[in-house]
């Protein structure tokens, strides 16, 4: 007992006390290296499906990702809702409202991810060709696919919520070792699977499937095993009171933010169609490359998620300052290594999940036209996740729909019609451009709010619940 206590207690020192600089550090390189070995995860099932040179199963691969995204979007109703909740209420001190999030936020995804399995089973060949794969090969490899991911969602969606519940404590090494686990049976099981078993798509989807079941396992003893801040015993849930709602506050908007991009991704595949299976082949393959610097700049962010909320919720208003503006600043320079890359090197990345030299050439012009938002796009993301550990839900979800629905579908029709395929490329990465300008003007909005509260805080001697009140209903 005396040394969970103690690790407790370093965990909030350093969320509390440790110079912004270093505590950012401390809980993002962690999340960083999950969200490397998590992009590797990503894109191993490209990489292992591009060696066997068969277009229709790379765009299989392509078709079913924004059917994935829409159980990962589902999820993030507690994935996302449940740490801003956790790490603000650390942050006031208030650790048995922190258990009670925890545990509720686990059980009801579960009640979740049962009713995903049987709706998306029933509904599979619609479901498959909504995604844009209609009929041939491409169909039946799509379908393969996804049938195995609906029947075993509930393990991704536990893999995600407890991974959060982890992090969301400051323990983000624990956080990052379950995906690591995950990552690692996955990438040794995919050539197994698709190759030397000869099992294509549904291989690839089996071996997704498995490096879920570890990651729960590991998350699952860490939290019977140390159960400090947190809890996954059934006895705290609490569906009363204002835990639910704070959750759903977060949660809902950050989850139909994603089921809009999953929506998105959906119509630009179906537009993409009418430029045949060599080109949305081209597409998934240079989406899941951008993945790359979506998912670096997430594990920036998601380290100083802990770190915003609780000093939020403890009235730490500079320190949630200096810590944005350094989580900014490190996010944009290794942005800036992307952009070299994606500008420079575009076939070298390309080559290593295609053979085929029309796949190539294709997804090269379309990294480059993806180079020129990569500068900016690590300052969205941490001002996205700001205003969500902060709970302002609304704004988060506006920048969230701006990027995927907003600005970018009228980008994609107006400029696929005017221009065609270049058109259809160059939207997403122009739609992000104008999202960051978006993002940086609420910015600074937020840091001016709380400057003027932490004026207010010395003039009343500490007294900052009123403000925080007013600023909440931002």
């Amino acid at each position: 007992m005396v040394c969970m206590a103690g690790k407790r207690q370093d965990r909030i020192t350093l969320l509390r006390d440790l110079e912004p600089k270093r505590a950012i550090l401390k809980l993002s390189v962690p999340t960083l290296l999950a969200c490397i070995m998590q992009i590797v995860y990503n894109l191993t099932d490209t990489f292992f499906i591009g060696r066997t040179d068969d277009p229709d199963m790379l765009a299989a691969i392509g078709f079913a990702f924004p059917v994935f995204m829409i159980i990962q979007a589902l999820t993030n109703i507690f994935a996302i809702g449940t740490p801003s909740v956790i790490s603000r209420k650390l942050g006031e001190g208030q650790v048995e409202t922190a258990k009670q999030a925890s545990s509720t936020s686990f059980y009801l995804s579960l009640i979740m991810a049962a009713v995903i399995t049987v709706v998306f089973l029933i509904f599979i060949d619609p479901i498959t060709k909504a995604s844009g794969a209609k009929s041939g090969a491409v169909f039946t490899y799509t379908k393969e696919y996804l049938w195995v991911i609906s029947l075993c969602s509930v393990f991704m969606i536990a893999n995600l919520v407890l991974a959060s519940i982890i992090r969301a404590k400051g323990d983000t090494a624990k956080s990052t070792a379950g995906v690591l686990i995950g990552a690692g049976v996955n990438i040794i099981l995919d050539p197994i699977m698709i190759s030397t078993l000869g099992m294509g798509v549904r291989g690839a989807a089996w071996a997704t499937v498995i490096g879920n079941v570890c990651s729960v396992a590991f998350f699952l003893v860490c939290l019977i095993r140390n159960s400090d801040n947190v809890s996954i015993n059934p006895r705290r849930i609490k569906l009363q009171g204002g835990i639910m709602g704070s959750i759903l506050a977060i949660g809902v908007p950050a989850s139909i933010t994603m089921i809009v991009m999953s929506f998105t991704n959906v119509i630009l595949n179906n537009v993409a169609t009418r430029y045949g299976n060599l080109v949305v082949a081209s597409l998934g393959v240079a989406s899941k490359v951008f993945s790359m610097v979506v998912m670096i700049s997430i594990g920036f962010a998601q380290g100083y998620q802990p770190f915003a909320g609780y000093n939020y919720g403890a009235g730490k208003f500079d320190r949630l300052k200096k810590g944005m503006l350094f989580t900014m600043f490190s996010g944009t320079a290794v942005c800036v290594v992307f952009f070299l890359l994606f500008m420079f090197a575009p076939r070298f990345l390309m080559q290593a999940f295609s053979t085929n030299p029309a796949i190539i050439d294709e997804g090269a012009r379309m990294l480059r036209a993806y180079s020129i938002c990569i500068p900016v796009f690590s300052l969205q993301m941490v001002a996205t996740v700001t205003f969500q550990a902060t709970g302002k839900a609304l704004v988060a979800m506006l920048l969230g729909l701006s990027r995927q629905c907003i600005i970018y579908l009228p980008l994609l029709f107006a400029l696929n019609h005017f221009f065609g395929l270049k058109g259809l490329i160059y939207s997403q990465p122009i739609a992000d451009i104008v999202t960051t300008v978006l993002a940086m003007i609420f910015s600074v909005a937020l840091m001016r709010n709380l400057s003027r509260t932490t004026a207010a805080k010395e003039e009343n001697n500490g007294c900052v619940c009123e403000d925080l009140a007013r600023e909440d209903e931002i």
